[in-house]
């Protein structure tokens, strides 16, 4: 009996060994996760080309003129319904409208019908949004979200980038000399 339970624990100890060792050598032959390419660049539309729509429709049926003559351009906000990182864009749309208001702001959602108003409806979202399947996403570049395009009045993509908040919206609008074409109110 007292050989047997010896034999046990032996067989007990040589299995954990051997299993840690397992681990260690499959630990070591991972290869390193490569470094995250930057999404903004490589998988969207490229800067300084012409935004490939000139209007939308928002959910009203009204226009939405991405060349906006009234405007220094346009704020372009990409999201999806039931994306984490989205909701927390949607309660600050109404705010980065307000103090980029010598921008257009607008958004492109995805979903069905009732899950943008949904979203609208429960952030009480005031911009105009076009709402979209994600088949279509395909051709605004981007799968990455929530993202943004800063476009000039023609159109021309000047910027781009993951944004939920004022600040990240700010970045995106920064000249080269440092300063901001900001109003914040």
């Amino acid at each position: 009996m007292q050989l047997s339970t010896l034999l046990e624990w032996c067989f007990i100890i040589f299995l954990l060994i051997n299993s840690l060792y397992m681990y260690r050598k499959l630990h070591e032959r991972s290869p390193e996760p490569a470094p995250q390419q930057e999404p903004q660049q490589n998988n969207s539309l490229p800067f300084h080309h012409v935004f490939p729509v000139d209007h939308l429709i928002d959910t009203t049926n009204n226009p939405i003129e991405l060349h906006p003559v009234d405007a220094q351009g346009t704020i372009l906000m990409l999201s999806v319904y039931g994306c984490s990182s989205c909701a927390e864009l949607y309660p600050n749309m109404n705010a980065i409208a307000d103090a980029f208001s010598e921008y257009q702001v607008a958004a492109i959602m995805v979903g069905t019908e009732e899950e943008i108003n949904q979203i609208i409806d429960k952030h009480h979202l005031r911009i105009p949004i076009h709402r979209i399947e994600m088949h279509q996403m395909g051709h605004f570049g981007t799968f990455t979200f929530p993202f943004c395009y800063v476009l000039s009045n023609e159109g021309l993509i000047l910027n781009k980038g993951h944004v939920q908040t004022i600040d990240e919206v700010s970045s995106l609008l920064a000249t080269e000399d440092g300063t901001l074409n900001v109003k914040i109110s």
